[in-house]
């Protein structure tokens, strides 16, 4: 079977939400891991009232959804995602 690998970018209204599975604040920029490249997940963690105020007021709103998927070429295949995360479509080279 062939598959491709995609990626695409979805604008986003800029607002903060609450995870409530997760206990995670969602829509806010988060720090990429130096080994995978990708956002740390359930990074903006809701432990605290000071961590959900130190996440809100030093992390941007994310402006994008970020999808990677996968789509089997088949015809009657259906896409899978791999990994979706929000970004404010601005990065940094490592130092």
């Amino acid at each position: 079977m062939r598959i491709g690998i995609y990626e695409d970018g979805t604008k986003l209204v800029e607002d903060v939400h609450f995870d409530i599975n997760s206990n995670t604040l969602i829509a806010l920029t988060a720090e990429f891991d130096v080994s995978t490249g990708l956002p740390i997940p359930r990074f903006h963690r809701a432990d605290t009232a000071f961590a959900i105020y130190n996440s809100i007021t030093t992390y941007e709103k994310s402006s994008y959804a970020q999808y990677i998927i996968a789509q089997p070429y088949d015809k009657d295949s259906k896409p899978y995602i791999l990994g979706v995360y929000s970004t404010n479509n601005k990065f940094t080279p490592p130092l």
